[in-house]
């Protein structure tokens, strides 16, 4: 009886400490609380793939945290910013793990670490150890969890392998039941005359109609020239939004793209907003006028780019997912999407697609009689008819509605909607089979009628040529119509919108490149420099003059907003021609989520620059205030029994804020201690640990903004003589 007891006593520690929703195969769980992730691997963060999973510790800190196997403490590493306080196993078996955002390590470790910030007066280390010298052994405690870096506390856990990428800890490691199948929002559809990243003539949001758990899309959908689809989707589960492990599509029931995030790699994590349609989600988020978490309203593009160099494809390659009309069999064919977490809970998408048979309608003239709009389109076929479609808003799906055709004067009549976002035409015949779609936006307030989609062939009244249509008073309404919906507008001699190098500046300041070059703002006070291998294919780039606003910034913007680069490019203004003073004014980026200006200036001294991965809001703003230092404890002429007391202040900057470590220090009786500031709630603390000697003692706080301003505080206290 006693030995049944035993064991049924044992069991019950083990559901408790591994509950059944995670369990590993070989390797411990980092820590005794019943397991809730906050993240998982592959979620999508800014600037990279999220590499690890994050174990929610519920608000608190100080847990103990285990050695998930055998092996020694390979590195360590200290900062304010990124894991904080991080952790690193190298594992017998030869793979690493990674624990991060810790409290503190374990004494050893800790004393070790203390005594090079201590030595080098710098709470940033980066220490690499010898196999022997911290050895551990599975389920050894190894270090307390914290919230140092940033974020809420938790525990970032992470498993790389033998070459030292991150893997998936919940693939083939540990487990973790999921019951709740991903959801879609979206799916989309852009096409192109020849694949460009941003050269897209046509962006179509699909309307999803529920089919059980999956969808349908009902009605068939076009293909011409190159088409490729992206589908917005995450994954639920205990309160938090996760991102989709893999997804795959099927077009007649043959895989012709997929991608599962079982392997990740820091050095091509900077490609995430080329991966992810970057631009789609910009759309959405400025239509519904807010952002979502980091794992909602992600696109995931259905397709391969070219320069992607990711390694979660498997074998497919560039251009696996584009489908191309010239490739693709006349007749119907089935489509199916599918998204899945790492589970395998799945949803489906099912359409179906068809080559366009018909050449796409052409536009004669136009006239409008009250609020009817009349297209002279054409010749075309008398079995066949026109088709009007409308959406009210860019991320909504188009509505067909009802059209007049008179065949003998070749006029489609249709009644204009007032809240009307653009409209689209094709001609069909009575077998399903039509041309591609003409997309345009009516003039209410006159006969014209606004192309701004790349090549079409629309022939607007009274212009005979592409040169006749850039000398009219029509030209802004053209150029900011595309710009608006992330389209480069140069033309060559055919009427299509290309991307040709030769034509720098052709219409409205931009430049296209190929091959690298200079790009100026009108008033040449702003430059960019680019290289060929910064660039991901022929690349349109355009910068505005910058104006100054109320509080004294010059805002510019590099357009389109949503251009990407393969690595960060130099943007540089005249200081001079600005008659500003370079030594308080440097480069700044609207981060618009958080409607704050970040910080990117370098140490140039005559011009103001910095770096950037891409376009949207810059501005030259001046920061002369030095950062605010408050509530620092213990104050000033105070008094406090505690040998050990925890000191402590609130350093705020109010603008160019800050980047390193070195910015901030802290002494006591002129002895550097390693203090630490947390960039969320911006205390920067210590925790004295040998006892000081009972009367005066001085504490000595300064920082250092970005801009190079200068804050310091001082607090002369006493111990009081213990009795």
């Amino acid at each position: 009886m006693f030995r049944l007891l035993k064991i049924v006593t044992i069991y019950f520690l083990i559901l408790v400490l591994f509950p059944s929703n995670i369990f590993a195969q070989n390797y411990r769980w980092p820590m005794n609380i019943k397991p809730r992730l906050s993240s998982l691997f592959g979620d999508n963060r800014a600037g990279h793939w999220h590499s690890g999973i994050d174990i929610t510790t519920r608000g608190k800190q100080g847990y103990k945290v285990y050695a998930a196997a055998d092996g020694y403490v390979y590195r360590v590493r200290t900062s304010f910013w990124g894991y904080g306080n991080a952790l690193y196993l190298k594992l017998d078996d030869g793979r690493y793990v990674v624990y991060g955002h810790l409290m503190r390590f374990s004494y050893d470790v800790e004393k070790y670490v203390r005594r090079f910030q201590m030595r080098e007066k710098a709470f940033y280390q980066d220490i690499v150890f010898k196999p022997g010298q911290f050895p551990v052994k599975k389920g050894e405690y190894i270090a307390l969890s914290g919230q140092t870096g940033s974020g809420a506390p938790h525990l970032h856990f992470e498993i790389r392998d033998k070459d030292n990428f991150p893997v998936n800890p919940l693939k083939d490691i540990y487990s973790f039941s999921d019951s709740r199948p991903p959801i879609i929002d979206y799916l989309v559809v852009k096409r192109y005359k020849s694949f460009g990243a941003a050269n897209y003539h046509e962006l179509e949001f699909l309307k999803l109609q529920k089919l059980g758990q999956d969808y349908i899309v009902a009605d068939t959908v076009a293909v011409y020239s190159q088409t490729a689809l992206a589908v917005s989707a995450y994954d639920p589960n205990g309160g938090f939004n996760y991102g989709l492990y893999g997804a795959s599509m099927l077009l007649d029931d043959i895989e012709i793209f997929s991608f599962r995030h079982d392997r990740t790699d820091y050095n091509t994590g900077g490609q995430i907003d080329y991966v992810r349609d970057l631009c789609l989600k910009n759309i959405v988020e400025k239509g519904f006028g807010k952002e979502a978490d980091s794992d909602k309203n992600v696109f995931y593009k259905l397709y391969i780019q070219p320069d992607d160099i990711q390694g979660f494809y498997g074998d497919f390659k560039y251009p696996a997912g584009i489908i191309d009309a010239v490739n693709l069999k006349t007749g119907v064919h089935s489509l199916k999407i599918k998204v899945f977490d790492i589970n395998g809970g799945q949803r489906q998408i099912q359409l179906f697609i068809k080559k366009a048979a018909f050449e796409k309608p052409e536009i004669k003239d136009t006239h409008l009689d009250s609020a009817k709009q009349h297209l002279t389109l054409g010749a075309f076929p008398a079995n066949h008819h026109p088709q009007v479609q409308v959406r009210k808003a860019v991320y909504q799906h188009y509505e067909t509605i009802f059209s007049y055709f008179d065949k003998f004067e070749r006029i489609a009549k249709f009644t204009l909607s007032p809240k009307a976002f653009d409209y689209r035409i094709r001609i069909i015949d009575d077998y399903s089979n039509f041309s591609p779609w003409l997309v345009f936006r009516p003039e209410t307030d006159s006969a014209k009628i606004v192309p701004f989609a790349d090549y079409y062939k629309v022939l607007l009244p009274g212009y005979f040529n592409i040169t006749d249509l850039y000398n009219t008073e029509l030209e802004p309404k053209l150029a900011d119509n595309r710009i608006n919906n992330g389209l480069m507008p140069v033309f060559n001699d055919t009427g299509y919108v290309e991307l040709k190098p030769e034509f720098q500046q052709a219409i409205d300041g931009y430049y296209v490149f190929n091959d690298g070059g200079t790009v100026y703002s009108p008033d040449s006070i702003i430059k960019i420099s680019l290289k060929k291998d910064q660039l991901y294919g022929s690349t349109a780039i355009r910068i505005t003059n910058p104006r100054l606003d109320d509080s004294g910034n010059y805002i510019f913007e590099i357009l389109p907003e949503d251009i990407l680069f393969k690595s960060a490019v130099k943007v540089q203004i005249d200081a001079d021609k600005l008659s500003v003073d370079s030594e308080y004014a440097s480069l700044y980026y609207y981060w618009q989520k958080k409607d704050k200006w970040v910080f990117l200036g370098d140490e140039s001294v005559k011009t103001i620059s910095g770096e950037t991965m891409g376009g949207g809001k810059f501005a030259a703003i001046t920061d002369d205030i030095p950062p605010v230092i408050g509530k620092v404890r213990p104050r000033n002429k105070g008094r406090t029994n505690d040998a050990t007391p925890f000191l402590s202040c609130r350093i705020m900057d109010n603008l160019s804020g800050f980047k390193k470590e070195t910015q901030f220090t802290m002494t006591i009786d002129g002895i550097w201690v390693p203090a630490y500031y947390d960039i969320d709630s911006h205390l920067f603390s210590y925790q004295v640990r040998n006892p000081l000697k009972s009367g005066k003692h001085i504490l000595r706080i300064s920082a250092v903004d970005n801009q190079g301003n200068i804050a310091k505080a001082i607090s002369r206290f006493i111990i009081n003589a213990s009795k």
